[in-house]
């Protein structure tokens, strides 16, 4: 069975990605022929201890295969996995990255998959600039590191938390610091961030007040 508590930020990652969506369909015809790139995911949902990430247009499968996504509970938190096939070659429940909770997972997702994304599509110049910023910012203050087994147990990483509470934790599989400066924001903070770097202001969709 799964518990509730364990999914906090659930209903803020559902209304963030509603956001998205509406957004990217509200642009996509600008993009004229190009539009259909801009249409991510579909509505994710919970299935027992996986959150899945339908795909949307853009991401089904094309002659280089295709990428299948979930954010999946395990024994020591959540981590993003991807299944789907490369090529020829057919992969299974490879971990992207890993978090001590579920809020956190999510907000990778949004902005790696979701933010940086729509924005890349729309502007690849000021994506790499923001990108830039947040890595220049470094570890976010009164978080640490230190050197880990991976997720899967095959490879060494670096795990970053939150000093005051290391539950507040996540490894990516190549170590980053600019994940920190966005996790530790809030869905809607995450939200503005985006949406004001691309001037959503322009259209009539509201950011969903969210509490996490």
């Amino acid at each position: 069975m799964t518990d509730q508590d364990d999914w906090v930020g659930l209903s803020d990652f559902l209304a963030s990605m509603q956001f998205w969506r509406l957004v990217q369909q509200e642009l996509a015809p600008s993009l004229g022929e190009r539009g259909v790139e801009l249409l991510l995911y579909e509505a994710p949902y919970l299935d027992g201890d996986r959150v899945r990430i339908p795909n949307g247009p853009a991401n089904e499968r094309d002659s280089e295969g295709v990428r299948n996504h979930s954010i999946l509970q395990d024994p020591e938190g959540f981590s993003v996995r991807t299944s789907g096939l490369d090529r020829a070659n057919e992969f299974t429940d490879i971990v992207e990255a890993w978090f001590g909770n579920f809020d956190l997972a999510a907000k990778y997702f949004l902005y790696q998959n979701v933010c940086t994304s729509t924005y890349g599509r729309l502007d690849q110049t000021g994506r790499r600039s923001l990108n830039a910023l947040l890595k220049a910012e470094g570890l976010m203050s009164g978080w640490a590191s230190r050197d880990v087994t991976g997720p899967t147990g095959h490879y060494p990483t670096d795990l970053y938390f939150n000093s005051a509470n290391p539950a507040e934790s996540y490894m990516t599989f190549n170590g980053d610091t600019r994940t920190s400066q966005v996790i530790t924001k809030t869905f809607r903070q995450i939200n503005e961030l985006y949406a004001a770097e691309l001037g959503l202001d322009r259209l009539d969709i509201a950011i969903p007040d969210t509490t996490t």
